[in-house]
């Protein structure tokens, strides 16, 4: 006898099967559905399109319940969302099997990008309410994360300048030829017409490299001017850095962003301040790797009360190792001096520009006879030390990080935030970034800093601890 389940593919139904059948009470789709009815779309400012003639538009809501659940299983393109609206039983529930065209859905989202941030925070909030988020430790973190287009399109500084100066060497013997032969017409001295085109490509040359001064880069994407060269494994690429802000307690992502510059330096408290905006208030503790690591922003965050966490370990602060380290020398306001292990002292020589408009004060040793000097440093001046404006910050973030309690916290940092990163990547598929322009990138990373939530809340709603007020 044979048990086997084949297709049957002439069964009739007398009474098809009701929209409400076609997922379990579980699915996620209900969930999206739940979560995105919850919310006021047109307080929010979501777009919806008018049809005066013709078929009536597609609504809002139903839009962006495709983009979120499609977002959620790892499909960031409206034609793959367009496919999957047709194969997808979840989608195919979600828009009552009305199957939107991938046209209909990237006009939705080049109408509504903007609105995405507010979209990630208002989800953030329902989460908050439940309890579902803690505002004890909180880690911050960057990514980054390759741009659209093709490195092999680039373009560098030392290049443009090399074929600028071949320019401007053939435009200056084509004059050289025109005076040569008295090739006059009207009066005027005329450029040989193949000149012309060179003549333009100079100009463009001369803009692009006006914006990488502006942008203080040395290589621009002439199809993406924000994206930035970065280095990562030995190689490089253009990339975007991806911020995010996650809760120790959840796992969820309480802030996110994209910046252009290639390092996170200066981030810290703007992305506390995108914390702020979506819950009210930062946490207990924010730690932060050593990419984050600046005396004006840890004096910064004392002042407004912000207790932060940015690991010094691995900084590079100058020469010297283990006794004769940056961090051995300490610096004595009353004297203005600096006392290095030993207990000599390094006296001002003078001051350097840093970031920011900062300056440093230097102190430099002039003790040749030092025993421990090859030790110290391998400068033939002598040993040196800056010491910044916030110079006192960083000492008192050097205490802080003296607990155990405190270094334990900060040890925490990479156990909840990279595994973050590797699931945006490894599991919804967002190894690279899919349109050009910060803004719309930006637009991207909400999504999909939204739909890595969504899918961490989708769970506490399963378990009945996510209660959800749909009108």
């Amino acid at each position: 006898m044979n048990n086997e389940i084949r297709a049957s593919y002439n069964d009739v139904y007398l009474f098809p099967r009701s929209v409400e059948e076609w997922v379990s009470a579980d699915h996620p789709a209900r969930f999206i559905r739940q979560v995105v009815e919850s919310l006021d779309l047109e307080e929010m400012g979501f777009k919806s399109r008018k049809a005066e003639v013709g078929a009536p538009s597609y609504s809002s809501d139903l839009l962006l319940k495709v983009w979120l659940y499609g977002f959620m299983r790892g499909a960031h393109s409206s034609r793959k969302l367009e496919a999957a609206c047709l194969d997808s039983m979840g989608l195919v529930w979600l828009t009552g099997n009305r199957a939107p065209d991938h046209n209909t859905l990237w006009r939705f989202y080049s109408d509504n990008k903007k609105i995405f941030k507010t979209l990630f925070k208002k989800t953030t909030r329902i989460a908050a309410n439940n309890g579902l988020i803690g505002m004890v430790v909180h880690a911050v973190d960057g990514t980054k994360i390759q741009a659209h287009p093709s490195r092999a399109n680039g373009l560098s500084r030392e290049k443009l300048m090399g074929l600028l100066k071949e320019l401007d060497e053939s435009v200056e013997k084509a004059f050289e030829e025109i005076e040569a032969n008295e090739a006059i017409e009207s009066g005027e001295v005329r450029l040989p017409e193949e000149l012309r085109d060179p003549a333009a490509l100079k100009q463009r040359i001369e803009e692009a490299l006006h914006e990488m001064d502006e942008a203080g880069a040395d290589y621009l994407h002439p199809d993406d001017p924000d994206a930035r060269m970065v280095k990562s494994k030995g190689r490089s690429e253009y990339c975007y850095n991806a911020q995010a802000v996650v809760d120790s307690e959840s796992g969820m992502i309480v802030a996110e962003d994209v910046v252009s510059e290639c390092n996170d330096n200066g981030h810290l408290n703007r992305m506390l301040d995108e914390v702020e905006e979506n819950l009210g208030d930062v946490a207990m503790e924010s730690v932060a790797d050593a990419g984050y690591f600046s005396a004006q922003d840890l004096e910064e965050a004392e002042k407004r009360d912000r207790n932060v966490l940015v690991n010094m370990e691995n900084l590079n602060c100058g020469d010297g190792e283990g006794e004769f380290r940056a961090a051995k020398f300490n610096f004595d306001e009353k004297r203005d001096c600096v006392v290095c292990p030993l207990g000599h002292d390094l006296a001002f020589a003078g001051t350097s520009p840093g970031n920011k408009g900062d300056k440093y004060r230097v102190y430099r040793c002039k003790k040749r006879d030092c025993p421990s000097r090859s030790q110290c440093t391998k400068n033939k001046q002598g040993r040196s030390i800056k010491i910044g404006e916030h110079h006192q910050a960083m000492v008192r973030q050097r205490e802080k990080q003296r607990d155990f309690e405190m270094r334990y916290l900060l040890s925490l940092r990479k156990a909840i935030v990279e595994p973050v990163f590797g699931i945006i990547k490894e599991v919804l598929g967002l190894r690279r970034w899919g349109v050009i322009g910060i803004e719309k990138v930006r637009a991207v990373w909400s999504l999909i800093c939204i739909a890595f939530n969504l899918k961490k809340m989708y769970k506490f709603w399963i378990g009945g601890k996510l209660r959800l007020s749909v009108g």
